[in-house]
């Protein structure tokens, strides 16, 4: 059988189940679960190789998933976030245990992944008035190149950088083949054969 607790007002009128624990020791709540802050909510679901914690919405549509990927005392976890499409739910964005980001597949080779089945697109879009829309490289937090594009004046910026001395290579073969230099001019075969001014 199952146990319930009942929200029972004091002249009796109202007699509701608010949690229901089945033989099981599934538990079932009535409505809302609101934790107050400070709180916490464990799901405790195990730390050995493979254990998987996970919480369910959408009837199950839905799934955020702790997966324990390494059975060592270092207990290395990855996150995984399921969503449902056309009837079948699989993995819509996947953390793993180095952070690298995957969008379309659980096994991110790099900081950024991103797979589909069909022709790919990454959109960068900024509000009306914006000036520009770019990609930033950095080292150590420091900026030092963009690929950006100019909003005012429909114009690519490649590499846009503050920097006087920036230039920009073209490699094919393993090798530079055409470098444009900070002062404009366009040099074949690398560092001086063929320049154009």
């Amino acid at each position: 059988g199952s146990y319930q607790i009942h929200v029972t007002s004091s002249d009796g009128s109202i007699n509701n189940p608010a949690l229901t624990i089945a033989s099981d020791t599934n538990a079932t709540f009535a409505g809302n679960v609101n934790i107050s802050s400070p709180g916490d909510l464990y799901i405790n679901s195990g730390t050995s190789y493979n254990n998987v914690g996970s919480v369910f919405m959408s009837n199950q549509r839905t799934e955020i998933s702790s997966i324990i990927v390494d059975g060592t005392a270092q207990g290395d976890t990855a996150l995984n976030f399921k969503t449902r499409s056309a009837g079948s739910t699989a993995s819509a964005m996947f953390i793993d245990e180095f952070r690298r980001v995957g969008i379309g597949t659980d096994l991110p080779g790099n900081s950024l992944h991103i797979l589909g089945t069909s022709d790919q697109q990454l959109k960068i879009d900024v509000a009306s008035g914006g000036t520009f829309s770019s990609i930033n490289f950095a080292e150590a937090g420091s900026n030092k190149a963009a690929i950006a594009y100019k909003h005012s004046t429909n114009e690519i910026q490649l590499p846009y950088s503050g920097n006087a001395n920036s230039f920009v290579t073209m490699m094919a073969g393993g090798s530079e083949r055409i470098r444009i230099t900070s002062t404009g001019a366009i040099k074949f075969n690398a560092y001086g054969q063929g320049n154009l001014t």
